[in-house]
């Protein structure tokens, strides 16, 4: 069986990993350095374009909701609506929240 790509996208990102979660109908994505996006599984579209921080420590989907944790601005955890990407909250989190062991900075 060959595989056969449907879309693709550029990330205008440079290096490293880039975070993404995926879910019934959308995919979701760091890009662009401090942009979490929004695309529709079928055809890549951009269903939304928001601003966000700095490499996600972590992106989960929860039923109609996205939870991210940017490093900056300084652990704030942020809850987005799927559908439209309207910021619903935000909260602060401990310093060394979604971080391991190995990769904290001793200051």
């Amino acid at each position: 069986m060959i595989a056969t790509v449907l879309w693709e996208r550029e990330l205008h990102q440079r290096g490293g990993a880039s975070v993404f979660v995926v879910g019934p109908d959308c995919v979701v994505l760091h890009e662009r350095h401090t942009r979490l996006v929004c695309l529709e599984r079928v055809d890549g579209a951009v269903r939304w374009d928001v601003p966000l921080g700095t490499w996600p420590r972590g992106i989960v989907l929860a039923g109609d909701r996205v939870l991210v944790l940017p490093q900056t601005p300084n652990n704030l955890l942020s809850c987005i609506d799927l559908r439209t990407g309207a910021s619903l909250w935000s909260a602060p989190t401990p310093r060394w929240t979604g971080t391991s062991r190995s990769t904290r900075t001793p200051w």
